[in-house]
């Protein structure tokens, strides 16, 4: 695996439950180039260990431009709303989202990382906010985590 300081790109790593799929794209937003792509098969209920030895496969015999990997959640443990509020200040929002995500998400929001987006109204002036809400438990991504992490690349976007 060769990691070149200048590419400040990122390889994408899906983790699914029947299969890992790796793409490396280089280049501009006008003009992607395909650098790399791999697929390997997991179990049905794959362990850590399966998982591990599938990256490890993806890995064997790339020469990445870095080891900087974008992947995702998902699952059960991982929930996504929408929500709408008056207009409101940062502080009062933090509040508000944990109010209402306790009210709607199935699980301890206490045991999750949460995080949002304000999604801004088409003319700018609505009185409204709209707001993404989205909280993903602790083990789940801590867990996806540690395999990446363990395969020798630098998690850096979870979406």
């Amino acid at each position: 695996m060769r990691k070149t300081e200048q590419h400040r790109g990122l390889v994408g790593l899906d983790i699914g439950s029947t299969s890992v799929k790796l793409v490396e794209l280089s280049g501009s937003p006008q003009a992607f180039a395909l650098e790399n792509i791999s697929v390997v098969a997991v179990p049905e209920d794959a362990s850590v260990a399966a998982y591990e030895r599938a990256i490890a496969l993806l890995l064997e015999g790339k020469e990445l431009l870095t080891t900087r990997v974008a992947t995702s959640v998902s699952g059960r443990k991982v929930a996504v709303r929408g929500m709408r509020f008056p207009a409101l200040g940062k502080a009062e929002l933090e509040g508000a989202l944990r109010y209402e995500g306790s009210q709607v998400i199935a699980f301890d929001l206490e045991d999750s990382y949460l995080d949002h987006d304000v999604v801004e109204s088409e003319d700018g002036k609505s009185e409204l906010m709209d707001v993404l809400f989205v909280a993903a438990r602790r083990e789940i991504v801590d867990g996806k985590l540690s395999v990446l992490e363990g395969a020798g690349l630098e998690p850096r976007v979870v979406g």
